[in-house]
C-alpha cells in the first residue's frame, strides 16, 4: 500500500483512539510520554483502525513534531510520509528531532526535504544524540 491510499484515512485523533495510541508510542517510543490526543493525528487502515500517529505542538505558524510511529505490520507502507505530509500541509515551518543512530527515518525525512540544522550531544538516555531537522514549506 502506497501514501497515496494512506492520505485519505488522515485525521485528529479522537477520545476512542487513546488506547491505541498509548499502545503504539509505548511499544515504539520507549520512555516517551504519553501523546496527547488533542495535539495527534492519525493513520487510519481500511477497517478504521489507527496504523500510526504524529504528535504535534503548534506555536505560532510552526510545528513542532514530538513523535510520529507506525505499527511495525505497516512500515514502508508510506504511513509516515503521509503523516507528516499532512503536516507539512498545515505549517509554515516545521521542526523536529531525530535519534542520529535511526538511519530510516532520517532517509524518510531527508526525501521530504528536511534539513540537518543542529545536533544534541547525548540527548537520549542511552547516549544516542539527536539530529534537528527543520523544513520551511514549498
Amino acid at each position: 500500500m502506497t501514501d497515496a491510499h494512506i492520505a485519505g484515512a488522515i485525521g485528529r485523533a479522537r477520545f476512542e483512539d487513546a488506547l491505541r495510541v498509548r499502545e503504539l508510542a509505548r511499544a515504539i517510543l520507549p520512555g516517551a510520554g504519553e501523546p496527547r490526543l488533542s495535539e495527534t493525528w492519525v493513520a487510519r487502515d481500511a477497517e478504521g483502525r489507527v496504523i500510526g500517529w504524529l504528535e504535534e505542538r503548534r506555536v505560532a505558524s510552526e510545528l513542532y513534531v514530538l513523535g510520529v510511529g507506525v505499527d511495525p505490520a505497516w512500515r514502508r507502507c508510506g504511513v509516515a510520509t503521509a503523516l507528516v505530509r499532512e503536516c507539512l500541509a498545515r505549517a509554515s515551518l516545521v521542526h523536529l528531532e531525530v535519534r542520529a543512530s535511526n538511519a530510516a527515518a532520517r532517509r524518510l525525512y531527508a526525501g521530504l526535504g528536511f534539513d540537518e540544522v543542529g545536533l544534541r550531544a547525548r540527548y537520549y538516555s542511552d547516549g544516542d544524540d539527536a539530529v534537528l531537522l527543520t523544513r520551511a514549506a514549498a
